[in-house]
């Protein structure tokens, strides 16, 4: 069984609006956002606020902590497994599908996006779209990372971002935090540079339309991943 760390500093339910998640619920307030689709016992997958396409999910661990950095090793490889099987079936209707998070170093850094609460992104897109990102992020130095736990090596000291696609990952330090800078990529990416911030475009049509294209009860058990 895999064994999971507190973190002595980490945020508490009550403090993200993810606290139905750590709770152990499979919804929450919000009927749009707020439902988990995948049933890990380890991590909801739940439809994404401000999705620019459909194939978008994130996976939110149930253990409060701030970056996924903070788990131990153990429970970062099943985190990454559970990803890995998500992007499949994100990959499935996208043709391809990356993940990435952006990992915060303290509560309220910009790099957090406003959630003190560690989740990874899987995004339906293009399969040029990692190496665009590694070439085109100025100021952002990326190197080369484990893709079974890019974490590893990862201080605590610093905002940081992990990007993967398949079997090659990347992470970067970030010293001048930056608020959504990988949905910003994304947005650029597809051509609408606008729309990156899923405050001011929270694209709620997106958001109910993976709800209808990822809940369909297609035989995707739950999974046990029983702290010990």
């Amino acid at each position: 069984m895999t064994r999971l760390l507190h973190p002595a500093d980490s945020v508490t339910p009550s403090a993200n609006r993810f606290a139905w998640v750590v709770a152990g619920e499979r919804s929450g307030p919000d009927p749009v956002f707020d439902i988990d689709i995948g049933s890990y016992d380890f991590a909801a997958v739940i439809p994404t606020r401000g999705a620019l396409l459909p194939e978008w999910l994130m996976l939110v661990p149930r253990i409060p902590c701030l970056a996924i950095r903070e788990l131990d090793a153990p429970a970062r490889r099943l985190l990454i497994e559970y990803a890995h099987e998500v992007s499949e079936w994100v990959a499935a209707a996208a043709n391809h599908a990356v993940i990435f998070e952006h990992g915060a170093e303290r509560v309220g850094s910009a790099v957090g996006c406003g959630v003190d609460q560690a989740h990874l992104h899987v995004v339906g897109i293009d399969g040029g779209f990692a190496d665009w990102v590694v070439r085109n992020s100025e100021g952002v130095i990326w190197d080369e990372a484990n893709a079974r736990d890019p974490w590893g090596g990862i201080g605590s000291a610093s905002d940081y971002m992990v990007l993967i696609d398949g079997l090659r990952a990347w992470k970067a330090l970030i010293h001048i935090p930056t608020s959504q800078f990988l949905r910003r990529k994304v947005a650029t990416f597809l051509g609408r540079p606008e729309e990156w911030d899923y405050r001011r475009h929270p694209n709620v049509e997106n958001a109910k339309r993976t709800t209808a294209i990822f809940r369909r009860g297609d035989g995707r058990a739950a999974r046990s991943s029983t702290t010990g």
